[in-house]
């Protein structure tokens, strides 16, 4: 089972690393992690592109939080999990869910 991570972002640049960050800190690491930039313009895009180039990145013009994710499981080829942007997982969570 892989799990992907989709996490949907709109102007959230002060909150994406954690985000972020949190996943990478995982005990099992999740087989992907997509950031849906659902058409900042606060530089989240290319924030993404620069410090975490092996995340893969779509992005849209601004259509709200659920078509962000609708558009993240689309492009996912994992199991998906959704993280909210204004908080980290526990560093045990995915190793829950893939259990």
């Amino acid at each position: 089972m892989s799990i992907s991570v989709v996490i949907p972002s709109y102007n959230r640049l002060n909150t994406l690393p954690l985000a972020i960050d949190s996943v990478l800190a995982q005990t099992l690491s999740a087989d992907e992690i997509i950031v849906i930039d659902d058409g900042s313009t606060d530089g989240t895009s290319e924030f993404v592109k620069q410090h975490y180039p092996s995340i893969k990145l779509v992005t849209q013009k601004n259509a709200g939080v659920s078509h962000a994710r609708n558009q993240g499981i689309r492009v996912a080829t994992g199991l998906h999990f959704w993280i909210r942007m204004t908080s980290g997982l526990s560093t045990t969570l995915l190793r829950k869910c893939r259990q």
